[in-house]
């Protein structure tokens, strides 16, 4: 993996030592963890082997790897008289880079996760030669800068990019990376004016200058050379940590301990026991179906209320049935499926259960999530039994926007307006409730 940090656990070896050590000519980096040293058994070498971080999270580190593959390395001697070439190719990865380590940032760098790879880097490549090989031919001292921007942005990389904004995004590099300017000499790609550093296209001929000027790159990137404000950087702090956290639970000893507490299962039948006795009834469908009755059937918001109902039952139907199967199988009455020894461990860690977390909303976690759970049902079922609140909780619903198209489809409808000339505005208020 370029660029990553990996161990290798090592049976063969007769004496206990570690390494990392850092392959230059493959432009990656590899350690070895000698089982014997640590005394551990294989299986448990390997699964520790598998946790180790595969991505690289500083500029060089991932730069580097770049310009040490093939596809680069022999393209930069492609054009050896045509200083554009190797303008336009260091360019290309350095915006590879950006966009790739983007991705580290979460919703904040692609609103949708995009699993750019080397294969888009070598395509683009291809576009660039084509180009400069019809410069050489014209005797060009220009490339036709728009062909080429909508050729890498509109084609290459966006025919991954499924989001509107981030495809706008990926355009905006192009404009910024792919313009006349990025041909002078020493041309900067970023100017961080707090620190002074620059990011140039080195000047020279051969490969090692280029490699010698991307090992002297800081270690650690600001967010704004992604052109995102240096509070972007929280968020990927936040997530490094909740990843850390979330390995560590992971790969706690499963089996209850030694010192007089509770066993795992103890705890999490206790958790099951004090869940279902808070569980708020289902919504029962002929019930259900004569109080809507009585709130104008096909209103646009009885509507809304009815479809909230209905998958807040999928839900209701769902917790209670994992929470009662828990407690079978815990009890050996029922086999522990891998489904609910999922739900056991993210009970036991206080966490939401894949399933739950699938069909419902975001928590922190369990406990918060099941008070969210209360409050949504309490608020549907005050509404199906007293009628249309004068306040509504938005962030209780499943379908926020529905919630105010059914709204805007209301108002329109009472006061016999077209639709697409009703407008919301939000008006900030004191009152509490």
């Amino acid at each position: 993996m370029s660029g990553g940090v990996r161990f290798k656990a090592d049976s063969s070896a007769s004496s206990g030592s570690a390494s990392l050590v850092r392959g230059d000519s493959q432009g990656f980096r590899s350690g070895r963890l000698r089982r014997d040293i640590l005394d551990l058994s294989s299986p448990l070498s390997d699964a520790a082997a598998a946790c180790a971080p595969d991505e690289p999270w500083n500029w060089n580190l991932y730069l580097f790897p770049l310009w040490a593959l093939g596809v680069v390395v022999r393209n930069f001697v492609l054009f050896p008289l045509r200083f554009e070439w190797r303008q336009l190719l260091f360019t290309t990865c350095f915006l590879h880079s950006v966009v790739q380590e983007r991705r580290k940032f979460g919703p904040i760098g692609w609103n949708v996760p995009y699993e750019f790879s080397q294969g888009d880097l070598a395509a683009v490549t291809q576009v660039l030669q084509n180009h400069v090989a019809d410069m050489e031919a014209k005797r060009s001292p220009q490339p036709d800068w728009a062909p080429v921007r909508y050729m890498i942005a509109s084609i290459q990389y966006s025919g991954r990019i499924t989001d509107d904004y981030d495809r706008l995004l990926m355009e905006t590099y192009a404009e910024r990376y792919y313009q006349p300017e990025a041909l002078s000499k020493g041309a900067v790609l970023y100017r961080n004016d707090h620190s002074g550093t620059t990011y140039a296209v080195p000047d020279g001929n051969d490969v090692e200058v280029f490699r010698t000027a991307i090992e002297e790159l800081p270690g650690q990137d600001s967010p704004e050379l992604f052109g995102l404000h240096s509070n972007a950087d929280l968020t990927f702090r936040r997530l490094q940590v909740q990843d850390s956290l979330q390995l560590i639970l992971d790969t706690q000893p499963k089996s209850g301990g030694g010192g007089g507490g509770l066993a795992r299962e103890e705890v999490v039948d206790g958790v099951c026991e004090e869940l279902l006795g808070k569980m708020p009834p289902l919504f029962a469908a002929e019930a259900t179906k004569e109080r809507l009755k009585k709130l104008q059937p096909l209103a646009p918001l009885t509507i809304h209320l009815r479809q909230e109902i209905d998958r807040l039952n999928v839900v209701l139907q769902l917790v209670t049935s994992t929470l009662q199967d828990l407690r079978l199988a815990i009890a050996g009455t029922i086999a522990l499926s891998d489904e609910l020894l999922g739900a056991l461990d993210a009970l036991f860690n206080a966490r939401v259960p894949p399933r739950w977390a699938k069909v419902s909303w975001e928590a922190s976690g369990s406990g918060s999530w099941f008070a969210g759970l209360l409050a949504r049902h309490d608020q549907l079922a005050r509404w199906l039994a007293g009628g249309q609140p004068k306040s509504f909780w938005m962030s209780g619903f499943f379908n926020p926007q529905g919630f105010l198209t059914a709204v805007k489809q209301e108002v329109a409808r009472r006061n016999k307006w077209p639709l697409d000339a009703v407008l919301l505005s939000s008006d900030c208020t004191k009152y509490a409730d």
